[in-house]
């Protein structure tokens, strides 16, 4: 048991791109008991595990199985979404939606999956026959309609492969996400070329509407104290217009999709 947590534990470390000595300051710890943890010489402590947790960042479920390794119970949970004490977080994500409106906004899953629309996001991906359920990273890809719609769908493409490989750096290894970042790899090899000359400020996605070019870019929140596995990696996009045609191309969709 000792050997798999070590090696796990050298993943993290290796990841976060720390030597043994370097983590070991940052823990309060000796060089030469961290070494033992990763050989497997020596067991951790549960606080031990938490701690080299919190220096390395690393995620809640990916502690989990740090503990696991080490011989000792989860910590985080991964509630049933309709759990009673999910209730407020549902009710912020909804409100955080409904407030955008009528710019779009949606929440994804940690496997890009679409878990909440508001109206305006409903009227702009309905058009592509795209709703709650479907994957975004797979919609982008595979959507005739959708790549159709996208007049930059290249440069979209190689900001997706940028977001997943962000997300894997921080998350650790993840088949949904790697498999994603094959299949454009895979199918789209010019993404990964890097961008030439100066970037803009901000990437818009640029979609082709019977109004004219919509031009939007997005934030991206995240809940900041959140215990629950699941809830702590939802995504919630909010886009915006790029410029005032876009802002009012999307009022003007909203009010026919009412």
């Amino acid at each position: 048991m000792g050997d798999t947590f070590g090696q796990v534990l050298r993943d993290w470390r290796t990841r976060r791109r720390l030597s043994q000595l370097d983590l070991a300051l940052e823990a309060d710890v000796s060089a030469r008991h961290l070494s033992f943890l990763e050989t497997g010489r020596a067991r951790p402590s549960r606080g031990m595990v938490l701690r080299l947790s919190d220096v390395l960042a690393v995620p809640r479920a990916a502690r989990n199985r740090l503990l696991s390794e080490a011989g000792y119970a989860p910590l985080y949970s991964d509630r049933a979404t309709n759990a009673p004490d999910l209730v407020p977080l549902d009710s912020a994500i909804d409100r955080m939606l409904e407030t955008h409106d009528p710019y779009p906004g949606i929440a994804i899953g940690h496997d890009w999956g679409i878990r909440k629309l508001n109206r305006a996001a409903d009227a702009l991906f309905g058009a592509a026959n795209i709703g709650i359920g479907d994957n975004l990273v797979g919609q982008t890809l595979e959507n005739p309609v959708l790549k159709s719609a996208i007049l930059n769908h290249g440069e979209v493409i190689r900001h997706t492969l940028t977001r997943l490989r962000t997300e894997v750096a921080h998350y650790g290894p993840d088949p949904v996400r790697q498999e994603w970042i094959a299949r454009i790899l895979r199918d789209h090899p010019a993404a990964a070329e890097p961008p030439v000359g100066p970037q803009p400020a901000f990437i818009a996605i640029r979609y082709r509407t019977p109004l004219g070019v919509l031009s939007l870019f997005s934030t991206i929140a995240q809940f900041g104290s959140v215990e629950d596995i699941s809830y702590a990696d939802i995504q919630i996009e909010l886009m915006h217009p790029a410029d005032d045609a876009s802002r009012t191309i999307l009022e003007q969709l909203v009010q026919a999709a009412r």
